[in-house]
């Protein structure tokens, strides 16, 4: 987890870095957005042809809270058992 709001998860060596955006790239399609582009911040292309901009701080804020989303929708509408983060204390 990105400590710092305005630390870039991309700004990491090559190989991890496309593993990252990929990773990015399977959760907004979970909501069944198109794509992503990444650096700075993020660029999610949407369905319709719309598309959400948002600065590294900003990013750093959404996706959590998307990736907490389609958890809980995987565990209470599709019926998937989602391994629960350990709490840090």
């Amino acid at each position: 987890m990105v400590t710092d709001p305005w630390q870039c998860r991309y700004d990491v060596d090559k190989e991890d870095q496309l593993s990252r955006i990929l990773e990015d790239q399977e959760l907004v399609k979970y909501f069944n957005a198109k794509g992503i582009a990444a650096i700075p911040g993020a660029s999610i292309y949407l369905e319709n042809g719309g598309y959400v901009r948002m600065d590294v701080a900003s990013w750093n804020w959404l996706r959590p809270l998307l990736e907490e989303l389609r958890n809980l929708r995987q565990e209470i509408i599709d019926g998937k058992e989602v391994p629960k983060k350990k709490s840090a204390g």
